[in-house]
């Protein structure tokens, strides 16, 4: 009985082993590393970023798979631990980034909409292509709707090199926010003051100046009729009170119908930058 025991325990122990040298060579550092980019390129960011990790504790010194795993994190718009994965690995290169490492860190930042710490650190750094540098300071101003500065920057840096597309593409977008005919929101509230609802139409909002025509002009009448027809009476007030609300919230409307306006301009001339920066 013994003699089986130990049997059945040595077979078992054999299988255990053969199981983990298997184990151990399916996730070694060559197969973990095709698998990890097999992941990244079907998009699967998510799996990717676990297998990446693998990977660079497997091989602290593989850039490229770091360089991955910031950009997996960077993709699943894990936007905080890309700059923290980023900023972990710059001591591994001596407090220096390569261009390639300081390029993802513009775009981390860029996407994060922090446009300010953008522009510092292109104005800093000196390891940037030239032509990713202009591209992501255009792409910047554009974002916070500097169109003159935009349409400058670019413009003396395509004299040098005109066969930038993408940057010709961010200029020909700075030449159309440049255009932008905006609303002045004081005038919409004038115009509306004047003749409710045509501050609304100053902002092409048709329907809402429409309403608010008919609604100010309807209860204006009936306040009329009532205090020609009755003198003062409850009736009248409550139409006057009425007729009151809805002319000042004409007035107000506009305004913020002129603000709206200008923000949609603004937001559906910038709406593709980001997919220029990344064809």
């Amino acid at each position: 009985m013994n003699r089986k025991l130990l049997f059945l325990i040595l077979i078992s122990v054999s299988f255990t082993c053969q199981i983990a040298k298997a184990q151990d060579s399916l996730l070694n550092y060559k197969n973990s590393s095709r698998y990890a980019a097999y992941l990244f390129e079907n998009k699967l960011y998510d799996l990717s970023a676990i297998e990446y990790e693998r990977v660079v504790f497997l091989e602290p010194n593989d850039s490229l798979a770091k360089m991955r795993l910031i950009q997996s994190y960077r993709l699943m718009n894990d936007l905080k631990t890309a700059k923290a994965k980023l900023d972990g690995f710059v001591a591994d290169f001596n407090n220096c980034l390569n261009s390639d490492f300081a390029a993802e860190n513009v775009r981390i930042l860029f996407d994060d909409k922090r446009y300010h710490d953008c522009d510092q650190f292109i104005a800093t750094n000196r390891t940037l292509d030239p032509d990713v540098s202009m591209q992501f300071k255009t792409a910047s101003l554009l974002m916070q709707y500097r169109w003159a500065e935009a349409k400058e920057t670019s413009k003396n840096y395509l004299l040098k090199s005109q066969d930038d597309l993408r940057l010709s593409k961010l200029y020909e977008i700075s030449e159309i926010g440049s255009s932008i005919n905006y609303k002045n929101p004081y005038a919409a509230a004038v115009f509306s003051g004047i003749i409710p609802g045509s501050g609304k139409f100053y902002t092409k909002q048709w329907k809402d100046g429409l309403y608010a025509f008919l609604a100010v002009t309807a209860f204006s009448y009936l306040t009329y009729r009532s205090f020609d027809k009755d003198g003062l009476n409850p009736y009248g007030f409550i139409f006057g009170t009425v007729s009151f609300a809805f002319y000042t919230s004409n007035i107000f409307g506009s305004y913020k119908s002129a603000i709206r306006y200008n923000r949609k301009r603004n937001e559906n001339t910038v709406k593709d930058v980001k997919m220029i920066l990344e064809e």
